[in-house]
């Protein structure tokens, strides 16, 4: 008996060697053999870079306006620009053809405009006008730099860039759309299904219009919308107004932004548009970002003074650490008269101190015009925040009349707890690193 027990005894201690000689394998760092036993990824933080340009005369010929050496690890990066164009010229229409605003990184164009930029330099409530570019830069290098060019038909304008590239998100997607028709019935101007597990994605999506009929075209307040099925999650605040194909102010940026708390897995997200007569074009661009933390606040109008006015305040609850923010701003003018948003007088601010804000003026036609509109966005870098830290955009024109609306998001880059199941479907993403 004691025979057989002993060799039981014996029989369970060669096997439990033998399978703790195995996990030791499997987790630690021996050699795979035929790819087993299979990698784990190494955890990599999100970071960020950003420049915040100065005013560059455009050139007839393709011109720098901004460029952002950065210092990040190979990886990922979601690039986001805000472009103000301005004509400096009196009398001069400027314009910046299709493809002729473009983001670069060793040459390579990765996003451009879709539609022309216009300005007219001699007629007040024309000369300026904003629009955006968003790309991601799949498989970057380490240290890559990026900058955004443009050229003009002649001589008097200028233009000013923000960029914000963000490095290795545990996880994102995107979808660069093509130019649509929009029609009088809703339109769809891009969809997109990317494919990430159920959670809180923050999506971002960048839509220019171009009228190009001979009469003044509108797309109301609400008819803009960015939606995951029929749920609308982010729309126009105001009417985005257009002037005719000859005019000036005939194509313009927008900004739509929103946080998608509590998503469904592979969620398809589309950008819908329905204008007010036909020959409008528009086109799209979408960003899905997963697995960090962000808030969001998304404002009424504001009726901006001549002082500083507050459009909106995002009391966050995030840690301490590396903030990036990302502002839409939408404004109109209701008045019969025109208005003007000075130079350094759209603010993004923490702590009561300015950190971001527009580079030119923004000139705004009278309520019963076509270019009483302006679609535009600020961007900042806080690389060392504390926790719970406080933003506001604010404004004051030069009279009263104009309404403002913002779509304010403040992302945390500090790494943030995963659950397991979360951790397994990040680390087996082919385009990134958790």
């Amino acid at each position: 008996m004691s025979l057989i027990f002993n060799k039981i005894i014996n029989k369970f201690i060669r096997y439990t060697i033998i399978i703790l000689i195995i996990f030791s394998w499997i987790f630690s760092g021996f050699p795979q053999i035929f790819n087993f036993p299979p990698k784990i990824k190494e955890a990599k933080a999100a970071t960020s870079d950003f420049l915040d340009g100065a005013a560059v005369t455009i050139g007839t010929t393709e011109t720098t306006i901004g460029s952002l050496a950065t210092n990040l690890p190979a990886g990922d990066n979601l690039i986001i620009v805000v472009f103000q164009f301005d004509a400096t010229q009196a009398a001069a229409v400027r314009t910046i053809s299709a493809g002729n605003l473009r983001l670069k990184r060793a040459g390579v164009t990765l996003a451009s405009n879709e539609f022309l930029i216009r300005a007219d330099g001699g007629t007040a409530g024309k000369k300026q006008v904003a629009t955006m570019l968003v790309y991601r830069d799949a498989g970057a290098p380490a240290n890559p730099t990026y900058e955004v060019t443009a050229q003009a038909d002649g001589a008097g304008s200028q233009g000013e860039v923000k960029i914000l590239v963000i490095n290795n998100p545990p996880a994102s997607s995107f979808a660069d759309g093509v130019s649509v028709q929009i029609g009088t019935a809703e339109t769809t101007i891009l969809t997109h299904s990317p494919n990430l597990p159920a959670g809180d994605n923050i999506v971002i999506a960048i839509f220019q219009a171009d009228n190009n009929s001979n009469g003044g075209r509108t797309i109301s307040a609400g008819n803009l919308k960015l939606k995951r099925g029929t749920q609308v999650l982010s729309s126009n605040q105001n009417a985005i107004v257009l002037e005719i194909a000859s005019g000036a102010i005939r194509s313009m940026g927008y900004m739509l932004i929103a946080r998608d708390v509590g998503a469904p897995a592979n969620p398809t997200y589309t950008v819908t548009a329905l204008a007010s007569a036909a020959g409008v074009n528009g086109e799209a661009k979408i960003i899905v970002l997963q697995g960090l933390n962000s808030e969001f606040l998304d404002t009424p109008n504001v009726s901006i003074r001549t002082s500083e006015t507050i459009i909106g305040t995002l009391n966050t609850t995030l840690p301490a650490g590396e903030n990036v923010i990302i502002a839409g701003i939408d404004t109109i003018n209701t008045v019969n008269a025109v208005r003007t948003i000075n130079a350094d007088n759209i603010r993004l601010k923490t702590g009561g101190v300015t950190q971001s804000s527009n580079q030119f003026n923004f000139e705004y036609g009278a309520s019963g015009s076509s270019f009483r509109m302006r679609g535009f966005g600020l961007l900042w870098r806080h690389p060392s925040a504390p926790a719970n830290a406080s933003y506001q955009v604010t404004a004051l024109a030069s009279g009263t009349g104009i309404n403002g609306a913002t779509k304010l998001l403040v992302i945390s880059l500090a790494m943030p707890t995963f659950t397991q199941s979360a951790y397994r479907f990040f680390n087996n993403l082919d385009s990134t690193d958790v």
